[in-house]
């Protein structure tokens, strides 16, 4: 069911970053396959005017706030790499 009204956001998370890591082939389709889920969502929402992004490794509260804002309406279909300084 599509909500009326409003635009709404979804986020999907990834613990890490979305690049390949050594050793974990099944982690990395995974990610890949969250990367591709958000950008086929986007596709079938937009006209819904619902925002997809993919945020990764993990959003702090203040990403996240600014994502549902109306500053940011426009940014839909994005892997978001949100690492604080942890991935560097």
């Amino acid at each position: 069911m599509i909500p009326a009204g409003a635009r709404q956001d979804r986020q999907y998370r990834l613990r890490r970053g979305p690049g390949a890591l050594l050793g974990e082939a099944v982690c990395s389709a995974a990610k890949g396959g969250v990367i591709a889920f958000t950008k086929t969502m986007v596709r079938e929402l937009a006209r819904h005017r619902i925002n997809v992004n993919c945020i990764c490794p993990g959003p702090p509260p203040a990403v996240v706030v600014f994502l549902v804002s109306d500053e940011a309406a426009y940014i839909t279909g994005q892997t978001l790499p949100v690492s604080g300084l942890t991935m560097v």
